[in-house]
């Protein structure tokens, strides 16, 4: 019971390791490469609509806009060329 709380993290990564096959798939369209790029720096850049420094709520600002931001990349990109990556990265 106390191990589920990992399995958050490794889907977070997972997540992270897709956008980035995604990225570097020359398939991907140039949209999806751009907004990927704009997602990441807004995840890195030290100002946020809510400031980190506040518990809880800094960090799930970032939660939640990394969830939006991954549905919508997703969109972007073709369904087999989703799957083709996801499968590859769920079978390592």
């Amino acid at each position: 019971m106390r191990f589920q709380s990992l399995k958050i993290p490794q889907k977070l990564l997972s997540h992270a390791r897709l956008l980035w096959a995604l990225h570097q798939d020359p398939r991907a369209p140039r949209k999806f490469k751009i907004c990927a790029w704009l997602l990441f720096l807004y995840l890195v850049m030290p100002l946020d609509i809510i400031p980190d420094f506040i518990p809880v709520l800094g960090q799930l600002d970032d939660l939640l806009i990394f969830a939006v931001g991954y549905k919508l990349l997703l969109r972007l990109c073709s369904d087999e060329l989703v799957e083709e990556h996801r499968s590859r990265i769920e079978g390592l």
